[in-house]
């Protein structure tokens, strides 16, 4: 058996005979695939057919190196073959990573040769071996960081280094090994563990992995414990050729992460813009000293050149370098762009939530207190983290107190804000209100909870068809939503949003009712009813900002377009013409209690 193991090695091998497998890694955040495990087969009618069996085999008869050096060759051409979206993760163990004759080179060859990016490749270490010399994985890993690799940790928590692995490292990923992933939405212990690892990873600046996600249970536990990046049989199983979209998987999951962050209107970072003085590059060192030292409150100077930001100095960095015994005398008459450093430089017109994305997931470890803010990429002043903390704030609390408590979208106050705010303005601009028919009958037979799962897929399916820089989508209350499209392309997205909804609403039902077509229930007579399957009925209309004078009319306006495609049986999509109200219903609509119109049907 030994020699026929070495013997189907060394076939393998020679002939190339090795099948890369891929496994979607998705950012539940977006709902976007972030890249792919590349895993090894051999022959499907091989002894050697197994990883196990494969790479054990390569391992006692020295020929690892050999194996993943051809393991990455023909994971990147197919890769490359397959145009598939997002990063490649490429296992190596660290044996192979530590030898001296390691052909490390290779990988960049094959890069170049396949037109694939370095910045494209993740490079996974498995904790399954043990990693003796920390000085000489160090020194492994950083080469392949320079070259512009990105590194993960592999099954953490199985194996020997642990903790210590990952500090040593500092990789960009650490993937948390699927035994403690498994059943984790009913066992406390590993919740605890794989909590510590998260805020670690926090500390440490690293993405963090769950892989060996099997259950729709486990999947909603790790995305509420804050993972964002997924991996596992439940989305799917490494393939030849693997899926690039996962939305009818992910579409009925129920996890925190299937909202936007952009709730309601937001502020543009101009408005938190304060004028600072500004220097050239050539300016002398002690000038700009005397500035900070004039200038009490100013923390921070930005050093442009034609208008245009260069980067930054920082007041205590300044004043420190001049505080020693000899610094005026060392540094007065240098130019300040000796000492400048980097600086984020953002649009006066970026959303502050953008803005402290960015500031969020800057891995610059030297990011300081202030930015800059431009024009036309023209300098125009400086912005201050603790007043977008505290803008961000006041966002939040009042996004907190205007969503919807199920799905987090925003509701009717800031639907009707955001409607004033584009009449005012303007802007061209469409709504469709979205009702779900034969919901109540629904809810009467499989209960609110289910009846909740469809409204956050509702929910989900909007947002996935919308630009959310442009875009709004808003939940009226009960099965009722309002899309507000400034992108275009209003009429296409509508037609993904019903055929979205008609591919996924069979799996909120047993299999017995899909064969009926509906259910029984009973209807508003007290009689038993044969209601058909739940479908969407959407109206869009385009209100005219000339002639319709607040959030009222074009409230009276939608609620008329839905109402006629309510008319129509199954997932339908009314498209009115009417652009306005007659001026005798413009006080028409719906009033809450407190005078304020609402959409509804």
């Amino acid at each position: 058996m030994v020699h026929e193991n070495i013997d189907e090695l060394v076939r393998i091998l020679g002939n190339r005979m090795l099948t890369p497998l891929f496994q979607p890694i998705v950012n539940m955040r977006t709902n976007q695939v972030h890249g792919y495990e590349a895993l090894i087969r051999g022959p499907s009618d091989s002894l050697l057919h197994s990883p196990i069996n494969l790479f054990d085999t390569a391992s006692r008869f020295h020929k690892l190196i050999e194996l993943e050096h051809l393991a990455r060759l023909v994971s990147i051409e197919q890769f490359v073959k397959l145009n598939l979206p997002g990063k490649l993760f490429l296992n190596a163990s660290p044996n192979t990573l530590l030898e001296t004759s390691n052909p490390t080179d290779s990988t960049s060859d094959i890069l170049r040769h396949t037109g694939l990016s370095p910045d494209k490749v993740v490079i996974e270490i498995s904790e399954q071996y043990p990693l003796d010399d920390y000085d000489l994985i160090k020194q492994a890993t950083r080469y392949f960081k320079d070259m512009g690799f990105e590194i993960a940790i592999d099954d953490l928590g199985s194996g020997y280094a642990g903790l210590r692995s990952w500090a040593e490292i500092c990789p960009d990923y650490v993937k948390i090994d699927l035994h403690f992933i498994s059943n984790i939405d009913t066992d406390v212990i590993k919740q605890e563990f794989v909590r510590s690892i998260v805020d670690i990873a926090k500390g440490l600046n690293c993405l963090v992995i769950a892989e060996g996600v099997e259950t729709r249970g486990e999947l909603q536990t790790i995305c509420q414990m804050g993972i964002a990046y997924v991996q596992g049989y439940y989305l799917s199983r490494p393939l030849p050729v693997p899926p690039v979209h996962l939305d009818n998987i992910i579409s009925g999951c129920d996890t925190c992460f299937n909202f936007p962050t952009h709730r309601r209107p937001s502020q543009n970072i101009g408005s938190l813009c304060k004028t600072a003085p500004a220097v050239s590059p050539d300016t002398k060192t002690e000038h700009v000293i005397d500035l900070f030292r004039k200038t009490k409150p100013l923390q921070s100077i930005a050093i442009i050149q034609n208008d245009e930001p260069q980067g930054m100095v920082y007041r205590n960095t300044m004043l420190e370098l001049f505080s020693g015994r000899f610094g005026r005398d060392l540094h007065s008459k240098k130019p300040i762009s000796e000492f400048m450093q980097p600086a984020l430089i953002v649009e006066h017109d970026m959303a502050v939530e953008d803005v402290s994305n960015t500031i969020t997931d800057n891995k610059q470890p030297d990011l300081a207190q202030d930015f800059i803010i431009v024009k036309n990429n023209k300098y125009i002043g400086i912005g201050q983290i603790r007043d977008l903390l505290k803008t961000i704030t006041q966002l939040q609390i009042s996004n907190a107190r205007y969503s919807n408590p199920l799905t987090g979208l925003p509701g009717n106050v800031p639907i009707y804000e955001t409607v004033d705010q584009l009449l005012q303005s303007g802007e061209d601009f469409h709504v469709a209100y979205c009702d779900l028919d034969n919901f109540k009958p629904y809810n009467d037979v499989y209960g609110y909870s289910r009846g909740d799962n469809i409204l956050q897929a509702v929910a989900r399916i909007l947002i996935k068809n919308i630009v959310p820089q442009h875009d709004f989508v808003g939940h009226i209350g009960g099965d009722d939503f309002v899309v507000i499209f400034k992108s275009g392309s209003q009429e296409e997205r509508c037609r993904k949003i019903l055929q979205s909804f008609e591919e996924i609403i069979a799996e909120f039902y047993s299999v017995a009712d899909i064969g009926n077509k509906g259910i029984i229930a009973t209807d508003r007579n007290g009689n038993q009813t044969h209601f058909p399957l739940l479908s969407l009925s959407i109206g869009l209309v385009n209100p005219d900002s000339e002639r319709c004078h607040s959030h009222h009319a074009v409230a009276s306006l939608a609620t008329d377009a839905k109402r006629m495609a309510k008319a129509f049986p199954g997932n339908y999509l009314f498209v009115s013409r009417r652009r306005s109200i007659p001026s005798h219903q413009a006080g028409g609509a719906a009033q809450d209690t407190d005078g304020s119109a609402i959409f509804y049907s």
